[in-house]
């Protein structure tokens, strides 16, 4: 778990890296099954994500129901890092495989 939260560590930005609020971060590794929807806009992510295997594939949605993958989220990649802040998403998430 040391090595996990180093690694996690060594992916933020500088700024917040070192904030003692860091060290109180729950970090688990799940596995989430494929087409899985991990946040929707408007919303404030609850969770930030590291993506260790597979893809995931930020989307926004187009007229008549249907999106466009605005990008691709592979290993070591973060999403989510909006819980950090105040900040809501403007897009969604949705793993791929």
């Amino acid at each position: 778990m040391a090595d996990a939260r180093l690694q996690f560590k060594a992916l933020l930005p500088m700024e917040i890296r070192h904030q003692q609020w860091i060290d109180g971060l729950s970090l688990r590794a799940h596995d989430i099954p494929a087409r899985t929807l991990l946040f929707t806009p408007g919303e404030a992510p609850q969770r930030i994500y590291v993506v260790a295997k597979g893809w995931v594939a930020g989307r926004v949605s187009l007229s008549r129901g249907k999106t466009a993958i605005t990008n691709l989220r592979l290993r070591g990649d973060m999403i989510g890092l909006n819980a950090l802040s105040d900040y809501l998403v403007i897009n969604s998430a949705i793993s791929l495989t």
